[in-house]
């Protein structure tokens, strides 16, 4: 499938990358060792607390629940990154700046920590969630029917399937509310959200001399998934720009 680089308006609200790891530090000094890292190529970089930070740090570490939560919030000029004992998501607030943007940031983030501070990688996830002011169930070539089904109130779809090196996670959801001040939206519609996961088996072989190459993979394989279900009607409305 010839993939578009770009559609009018771009759908995007929010997309973010998480990726757990085992430390090779003392996991309660793993915030201050990456904020010492940014902090020495950039002194205006900021470290703030999230509420999840006054749990004690053993009853996190023992909650699967809690364990992967990031404790802190990472601010710098180009992007916002969350960071945990064994947990980083970065996030690049507002707008969506475009897939050669964001890659540039996850390489910076991974090139300014690459000192011995990660051990084995544990999950991978890509996320992308897609926003529409309209019914999309009327626009995608996926068709849900039966009795019960009524098109007419919120409904939701979701699919978790496995591929040859990821897992995609895939939800549809309508008859939403967003409200995204900083990308002037406040509107009813729906959403699609796509996970792509690389988790287990699919990472025996990363490491940080490869994790970027990996996590676009992942990129391309979300990008898959989303111009896939759009119908060919629709696609051609958004004025699709190809290489």
């Amino acid at each position: 499938m010839k993939l578009p680089k770009t559609i009018l308006p771009c759908p995007i609200v929010e997309s973010t990358l998480e990726i757990r790891f085992q430390t090779n530090l003392p996991p309660d000094t793993m915030v201050g060792f990456v904020y010492s890292l940014f902090q020495s190529k950039d002194s205006e970089v900021q470290l703030t607390a999230l509420p999840i930070s006054q749990i004690p740090a053993e009853i996190r570490r023992q909650d699967p629940n809690l364990k992967y939560k990031p404790t802190h919030r990472l601010h710098t000029k180009e992007y916002d990154a969350l960071v945990g004992s064994n947990v980083v998501v970065l996030t690049i607030p507002g707008k969506y700046v475009g897939w050669n943007k964001f890659k540039s940031n996850i390489t910076d983030f991974i090139q300014t920590i690459q000192s011995n501070i990660i051990g084995k990688i544990e999950y991978i996830g890509l996320r992308y969630l897609n926003f529409f002011a309209f019914d999309i169930f009327d626009r995608i070539k996926l068709n849900v029917g039966g009795d019960n089904f009524s098109r007419g109130f919120p409904s939701v779809f979701k699919s978790e399937y496995k591929k040859d090196y990821c897992t995609n996670v895939l939800q549809i959801t309508n008859g939403v509310h967003l409200q995204n001040p900083q990308m002037n939206i406040d509107a009813d519609g729906s959403l699609i959200d796509i996970t792509v996961v690389l988790v287990n088996n699919h990472l025996t072989d990363v490491n940080f001399e490869n994790i970027v190459e990996r996590i676009d993979s992942a990129h391309l394989e979300a990008k898959t998934v989303f111009f896939s279900l759009l119908s060919d009607d629709y696609l051609n409305e958004l004025g699709p720009q190809y290489e």
